[in-house]
Parts: C-alpha cells; structure tokens; sequence
C-alpha cells in the first residue's frame, strides 16, 4: 500500500485537481477509506501536505491547489 501522502497525491491526479479547481475533502477522504487508510490516517496526510505548501483549505470542506501536482512517481 502506498504511503498516505502518495495516495492523496494519486487520488489529485486521478480526479483532475488544478489550481483552478477546489477540490471536495469528501472527494478524497470517502476513497482513501475504503482503500484501507483510517479517516485519522487522511486527515494527517492532509495536514502534511498542506504544511509543504501543496494546497490550502478554502471554505465549504475544500482545498485548492496552490501549485501544480508532483509527478506521481517522484511524490
């Protein structure tokens, strides 16, 4: 299983995040529980990469991209 952080990171991708485009934490957190990760395991992975600057909670429960995805191998 990949790490949290590489599957939120796979999931932007999957679900055609910009920096255009808010983005639902719904939209993320429902997938990655029921790929086996825990809604505590989401929220931190999150949190991580909100802190390296990758996107920024907006209101309504989203996040928007504050700069383009890392490529999936390299994240």
């Amino acid at each position: 299983m990949p790490s949290i952080n590489e599957a939120i990171i796979e999931l932007l991708h999957e679900i055609g995040a910009t920096t255009a485009k808010p983005v639902s934490c719904f939209d993320i957190g429902v997938p990655l529980v029921a790929k086996g990760f825990t809604e505590m395991e989401v929220l931190n992975g999150l949190l991580r990469l909100q802190g390296e600057g990758l996107f920024d909670f907006v209101g309504g429960n989203r996040l928007r991209l504050v700069k383009a995805l890392p490529d999936e191998q390299t994240a």
